[in-house]
């Protein structure tokens, strides 16, 4: 239901992709220039960034956790992300990492939930 809430204020949606013995993909796609920008038209789309600070205000930031096997990868993303901010200056998204799924399973155990 959060993974819903998000993607609906970024204007993005929501997937999950598994397969036996190969892994478990949960993907939140969004328009990154929305983003990064806050802004728009009604035509062009608009973050939503009232919506977000609600729910970084009510909630806590949105914890993520990364998982992927390429360090630069999980750098990459984590501090994209990291960038992102609230109208209220708070940070929308806290990450933490994880290099493979056994990793990501036992964080998840331990801090979750993400």
């Amino acid at each position: 239901h959060k993974c819903q809430e998000i993607a609906s204020a970024l204007d993005g949606r929501v997937a999950i992709k598994s397969r036996i013995g190969q892994g478990t993909t949960l993907s939140l796609d969004v328009p990154l220039q929305k983003v990064m920008h806050k802004g728009g038209n009604s035509s062009g789309g608009k973050v939503n960034m009232q919506k977000l600070s609600n729910i970084v205000r009510n909630k806590g930031s949105i914890s993520i956790l990364i998982t992927d096997d390429v360090k630069a990868n999980r750098i990459l993303l984590s501090k994209s992300l990291s960038r992102i901010k609230t109208n209220d200056n708070l940070p929308l998204f806290k990450c933490d990492t994880a290099e493979d799924g056994f990793q990501c399973l036992t964080k998840s155990k331990d801090k979750g939930p993400y």
